[in-house]
């Protein structure tokens, strides 16, 4: 659980955030939106007036947060163990990444569109390095985390880089290698390495800093090796 410290650190955060990033692209979207339902004039299109209206700031926003992150604030030292009384340009970068999102995760999901179409689309323009034809699930910290090619997670699956303890902050990577399953509700934790051809058992929970070697099957609360399947060459 945060810190009274760290929740009064992000709601600084999140208040820059929704007054620089957050509001101007959506007074900007309405006022277009606005001034051309008004020019068109017909009652029955107002509906898509509104859901097109708000695809549109959830498309700009995510710009916006792609060139903020990426481009104007993206230190290099994104990961260690640090005081949270003490923010540093790491933890600044995981707080806003975070608030972020969470923003274009609830728009998206307003919006009704799949979930494993916008958890993609989220973290082939966040994460460290995204594989091919990979099933995603939303991630909370997109930027710590490495998929591989052909990989598919169960539904509720928790990846995050980062652990909290005391008033200690833990940002690790996360690494996960190819043709990789994890199932259901399963828990990996910071600084988890998956090697190629794992499966992670449902409502499992690697531990943090965990190596979890190639062609095994894992599964339990710590997750354990149960069984190392045949790979082919």
């Amino acid at each position: 659980m945060l810190t009274e410290s760290l929740r009064g650190f992000n709601l600084v955060l999140v208040s820059i955030s929704f007054l620089t990033i957050v509001l101007w692209p959506a007074v900007l979207i309405y006022y277009l939106f606005q001034n051309f339902y008004n020019w068109v004039n017909i009652a029955w299109l107002f509906p898509l007036f509104v859901y097109f209206g708000f695809l549109s700031y959830g498309i700009l926003f995510l710009i916006q947060s792609y060139v903020f992150l990426k481009i104007i604030f993206n230190p290099k030292e994104k990961t260690g163990n640090f005081d949270i009384n003490k923010p540093n340009k790491a933890i600044i970068y995981y707080s806003i990444s975070s608030i972020f999102m969470r923003i274009i995760e609830k728009i998206f999901s307003i919006l009704l569109i799949p979930t494993v179409f916008y958890a993609n689309l989220i973290f082939k323009l966040f994460a460290k390095h995204c594989g091919k034809k990979s099933l995603i699930n939303p991630i909370p910290d997109p930027y710590l985390i490495s998929i591989g090619d052909e990989c598919v997670m169960g539904r509720g699956v928790l990846i995050i880089g980062h652990e909290i303890s005391g008033t200690r902050i833990i940002i690790k990577e996360v690494l996960i290698g190819n043709r990789v399953t994890i199932g259901a509700n399963s828990i990996i934790s910071p600084g988890v390495i998956i090697e190629d051809d794992v499966i992670v058992g449902a409502n499992s929970y690697v531990k943090k800093d965990s190596v979890l070697e190639k062609g095994g099957f894992y599964v339990g609360n710590p997750a354990k090796l149960k069984k190392r399947k045949l790979i082919s060459k």
